[in-house]
């Protein structure tokens, strides 16, 4: 935090000496605007989220187009506003990020460098809303935008783990809704390309990517009864122990015990079918 402290300091400084009208009085305001939030994400202060999202105003309107800034000053603008949207639930606040997000990222064609952060981000957003409202058109457009964003970011790009996950989160949400079995076999896909190529043994992520792997792996199996993925199941249940220390995991159920469940669940959906024909 001191670090951070002396940074906002600095800046502040910066924007004394470069004010708005300054040619470069944008970046200034841009760089304590990130700060803030910075610091707001550790203290979750709100009053630094408020001055960040004013100071970020101010740099959109100082980069009107076609100012080559603009779409970083509305992307970074959209990500407090989407902060402050997870904090007080404004839907206001949501659907301004969102409409940031589009405007930046038509200021971002292909094959502008920062094009994949900006389908990331609005896939995100739209997620957000979709998980608000539970309008379909926002998922199936955030599989859309995740899908190119994942495109642009082949195998090994170091950030190729940002659309593997959430790609793989939006289809399991495609596959609760629709059940088709092909979203939810593309998002174990991608699981498991997250263990297999982006979060070894000791990344901070793995033992949260192995949990959602072995809750995919019991979804497929709940619903086709294909055992051969049980034995894989209670692997990574066994290496979640071992990586945190723990000899239980209730967040994983056993393979014996994923059967039961299946069993009855595929038994009440036998009988309420013949009840209702």
């Amino acid at each position: 935090m001191a670090d951070l402290e002396k940074a906002i300091s600095m800046h502040r400084e910066g924007l004394e000496l470069r004010p708005s009208a300054h040619p470069q009085g944008s970046l200034s305001l841009e760089n304590l605007a990130i700060s803030l939030r910075d610091r707001y994400r550790c203290t979750n202060a709100m009053a630094d989220l408020e001055e960040a999202i004013s100071l970020s105003r101010e740099a959109v309107e100082l980069r009107p187009p076609p100012h080559t800034g603009r779409s970083d000053s509305l992307s970074e603008l959209a990500v407090s506003l989407l902060n402050r949207y997870r904090c007080m639930q404004s839907m206001s606040d949501l659907e301004e990020a969102i409409s940031l997000y589009r405007e930046a990222l038509e200021l971002r064609p292909s094959p502008h460098p920062k094009r994949s952060m900006s389908l990331s981000n609005l896939a995100i957003s739209l997620h957000d809303r979709y998980q608000h409202t539970k309008a379909m058109a926002d998922l199936e457009e955030a599989i859309l935008l995740d899908r190119e964003g994942l495109e642009l970011r082949p195998s090994p790009h170091p950030e190729r783990s940002h659309p593997l996950w959430n790609l793989s989160l939006f289809l399991e949400d495609m596959y609760a809704v629709t059940g088709v079995l092909s979203d939810l076999q593309e998002s174990i896909t991608l699981c498991e390309e997250l263990l297999d190529s982006q979060f070894p043994v000791g990344h901070v992520k793995r033992v949260e990517t192995l949990g959602r792997l072995a809750r995919l792996l019991q979804k497929r199996f709940c619903a086709t009864r294909q055992e051969e993925g049980l034995a894989r199941i209670d692997a990574l249940k066994d290496e979640i122990s071992r990586l945190s220390g723990s000899t239980s995991n209730t967040a994983v159920p056993s393979s014996s015990r994923i059967i039961g469940v299946a069993r009855k669940y595929n038994g009440f959906i036998s009988w309420y079918r013949g009840s209702v024909s």
